[in-house]
């Protein structure tokens, strides 16, 4: 009999590989805010490795709300989620469903 943690489930309309989550993990290596090619790369590859879920680093709402200038930020347009969703939906599309998190003390104007 296999045990639970590897078994897949379903949270309401998210499908999980197994119950094996990676945490979030801050890179400090976005510019300007962007998600770029290290993110591509440290992501897909912990999706790779079988994770069900992959938490992305904490994304600033503003730019004063960033804890390093090198943060993921959504304070701009083009930098939401849903603009990022692309590349990195694509990088994770592997196995693991991808979420994040706006930074924790980052306030809105």
């Amino acid at each position: 009999m296999s045990h639970p943690l590897f078994a897949p489930f379903q949270l309401r309309s998210v499908s999980f590989a197994n119950r094996i989550g990676v945490s979030p993990m801050c890179q400090y290596s976005a510019e300007d805010g962007f998600a770029n090619d290290w993110h591509m790369v440290h992501l897909g590859s912990r999706a790779q490795g079988g994770a069900g879920l992959v938490m992305l680093e904490a994304s600033a709402v503003v730019p004063e709300g960033r804890i390093t200038p090198g943060d993921l930020g959504i304070y701009k347009t083009n930098t939401s989620p849903a603009s990022r969703a692309s590349p990195i939906s694509s990088t994770l599309r592997v196995s693991a469903p991808a979420f994040s998190s706006p930074t924790p003390d980052a306030k809105p104007p």
